[in-house]
């Protein structure tokens, strides 16, 4: 199976988070907006897709993937089915224009959300905003129940900055108490070119610990709930390779579209320098076997150091975004955290 990422909405979105990895990157290119895809590049994916396999994974991103309107993912999925292609499709979403016209695409398509909510209400009101400044946290929730109450399947995705971490326990107890059971946090991503680090290696630890203890002690007790980088932990521990990109040691391309069918290895480098090509132009074993595809692999070693680590076959240097100069930032964040989860 095939897989792509693709943003057909490029970095284009209704809201301004306070800390945007996305909008970071668009303005370190020349362009910052591939605009809206067209439906001919949308097309080109599918075909691309059906060339290498017969069963692909769709993942749509943004910037926010909703602005592109529902006809556009009707569009897509139907091009799909008539090529034959057998595709699963994911959309990560800030959840704020979920209406019921995307409900019956979801529910029709067995499409997978992941929710963007920075917990309680007065956190993700502070870090999640409108364009216009405007608090987004009901608009979300109250969509959210209406996934729920339409059965389709949902994570919620949470970023994890200071702000998070002084309310990790409210955070988790309020997402299990409304029945989010799936659960993603993903450390806040610094800024490209910038020595500023948004959450310390004291926060990041601190909310690690705390979170696996809440983990731990429901999942001994037999509550379903599922936090993605603890499972992906147990999976390794298990003798099995982890599922989360940043995981394994080693990059895999993502093969990243954007708007306007630049392809890139990866959503955190979306950058001119690390373009392997167009999705209209090249094929999938071009563009997966390009010179910048080898540089960006060889771009990912991990230092002797790193390797030499008791913890390496568990956090195997982590993604190549949070490194500098071959060791992971969080490095000190994870050893306190397998030391005292370990013991």
């Amino acid at each position: 199976m095939i897989s792509f990422l693709i943003k057909p909405s490029s970095s284009l979105c209704n809201m301004k988070c306070s800390y945007c990895f996305y909008c970071d990157e668009a303005k370190n290119r020349e362009r910052a907006s591939a605009g809206f895809m067209k439906k001919e590049t949308a097309e080109n994916i599918i075909k691309k897709a059906c060339e290498v396999s017969k069963e692909a994974m769709f993942i749509f991103q943004g910037g926010e993937p909703l602005l592109s309107g529902v006809e556009f993912f009707e569009h897509f999925a139907k091009i799909a089915k008539s090529l034959g292609l057998k595709a699963h499709y994911s959309i990560q979403t800030n959840g704020t224009l979920i209406d019921e016209d995307f409900i019956r695409f979801f529910k029709e398509n067995n499409v997978l959300l992941g929710v963007s909510l920075d917990g309680v209400e007065q956190v993700h009101n502070n870090l999640r905003k409108t364009a216009d400044g405007e608090p987004t946290f009901k608009t979300v929730f109250d969509n959210i129940k209406l996934l729920e109450k339409n059965k389709i399947e949902f994570n919620i995705l949470t970023v994890v900055t200071p702000e998070v971490v002084k309310y990790t326990e409210e955070i988790y107890h309020f997402y299990l108490e409304n029945g989010f059971y799936y659960q993603q946090y993903i450390p806040c991503v610094d800024e490209m070119n910038s020595s500023k680090s948004v959450l310390s290696c004291e926060d990041y630890g601190d909310f690690l610990k705390r979170l696996f203890t809440l983990y731990f002690n429901d999942r001994s007790k037999g509550v379903p709930v599922s936090i993605r980088y603890f499972d992906n932990l147990l999976m390794k521990l298990n003798g099995m390779p982890a599922e989360q990109c940043g995981m394994n040691g080693t990059c895999n391309v993502q093969l990243v579209v954007e708007g306007d069918g630049t392809v890139y290895p990866c959503d955190f480098y979306c950058v001119d320098e690390y373009a392997l090509g167009n999705i209209n132009l090249h094929s999938v074993w071009e563009l997966m076997n390009s010179a910048k595809v080898k540089e960006f692999f060889k771009s990912n070693q991990t230092t002797l150091k790193c390797k030499e680590c008791e913890y390496f076959l568990l956090c195997a240097g982590g993604c190549k975004r949070y490194r500098a100069e071959g060791l992971n930032k969080f490095c000190r964040s994870y050893k306190e955290f397998f030391e005292f989860s370990l013991r």
